[in-house]
């Protein structure tokens, strides 16, 4: 089957960048000829609709809706403590992902090309995007339209998106959810009940991304890796010091294998990324997560807690590093791993039957 997906590709993020490449593996591995699709504005009828959609759901809207200016103010805050990463392109063989540019006008003609659609995962459903990009929802698309992991990020809706989106989201013929706080938005909105599938990520075993991870260091590190500016990381640093125990971080232009071997090695990870902590989860590193430095409006604790939960280890989430418990008991992996075994089982059922039905 033909297959077009729609997720994040060149964000400048190493956990999307290795969503999208676990579920295009996994997707070419059951047989598939998978395409990433990536949407620009290519003609100049292209950029004409851009600059509308810019003026109509940016500058005007916000003007007249008091929830979207207070939005936008905490995404300005959040963009201020940001960490900056430097991210170059996936270089290792095995990252050949096909990816095909389109223009917005020309959406519609995928249908003549492609026999599925899929969008997902990450937080291609994130209700803080400003206009809308409805190419996430399928919206264009009259073929079969699957929604795989998608992930609001939130733990509820905005009204100033929310008609729009539970609109966009009933047309989906499947829909599947990353958290179950997503399921659950869902379901109070639509009265539809979903499946909450896994992150692509653990779609992949531990053995093809050892592979794509290369050789560990053989030193005993910890990793350290925060994308928002945050009070817990000077105290790691100091308890770690204490402990006589190097600090790792990404430096420099990296690629997102040289993030996965990072925590590959890493005796300790300290996070407060979803995927770096997914990843800690496939390699059994002994990790600890932590709350997002962002303002109560757009945080997105959600989405970890979930994960923490699910596997039975939400004692290694703190709001602060004042709540760390370090060391922490022993995470229980056997326990985690078939927890974890369940909900891939039941993600590699939803797409397949997705896909076939």
């Amino acid at each position: 089957m033909k297959i077009a997906v729609f997720t994040f590709i060149g964000s400048a993020n190493y956990g999307s960048r290795l969503q999208a490449y676990a579920l295009w593996r996994y997707l070419s591995d059951c047989g598939h000829d998978v395409d990433h699709i990536r949407v620009g504005t290519l003609s100049l009828g292209d950029r004409a609709v851009s600059v509308w959609n810019r003026f109509l759901h940016g500058k005007k809207f916000s003007l007249c809706n008091g929830e979207v200016r207070r939005v936008r103010k905490c995404l300005t805050v959040a963009a201020e403590t940001r960490i900056p990463y430097h991210v170059s392109d996936v270089s290792r063989d095995g990252f050949g992902q096909k990816i095909v540019s389109v223009g917005r006008s020309k959406l519609r003609g995928l249908n003549r090309v492609y026999d599925a659609f899929i969008c997902g995962s990450d937080q291609v459903w994130s209700p803080l995007a400003i206009p809308m990009r409805k190419h996430f929802f399928l919206t264009f698309a009259k073929k079969k339209k699957i929604a795989y992991a998608a992930s609001f990020g939130v733990s509820d809706l905005p009204g100033f998106h929310r008609r729009r989106m539970l609109r966009y989201i009933g047309r989906v013929d499947c829909v599947s959810l990353r958290e179950q706080t997503g399921r659950e938005i869902v379901r109070k909105y639509l009265g539809r009940d979903c499946t909450v599938a896994v992150d692509p990520v653990f779609l992949l075993p531990r053995e093809r991304w050892t592979e794509i991870a290369g050789r560990p260091d053989e030193e005993e590190y910890a990793f350290l890796f925060f994308l928002n500016r945050n009070d817990a990381i000077s105290q790691i640093e100091e308890k770690m010091r204490q402990r006589g125990v190097p600090i790792r971080t990404m430096e420099g232009i990296s690629a997102p294998e040289e993030f996965v071997r990072l925590i590959a090695g890493a005796k300790y990870v300290f996070t407060d990324s979803f995927h770096a902590s997914a990843f800690s989860l496939i390699f059994h590193r002994d990790f600890y997560c932590f709350r997002r430095n962002l303002p109560s409006e757009i945080q997105q604790e959600s989405r970890l807690l979930d994960l923490l939960r699910d596997l039975s280890i939400a004692g290694r989430y703190a709001e602060s590093a004042d709540g760390l418990i370090f060391p922490g008991a022993p995470i229980d992996y056997d326990r985690a791993d078939a927890l974890l075994s369940e909900r891939i089982e039941a993600s590699e059922s939803f797409l397949e039957t997705s896909l076939t039905e």
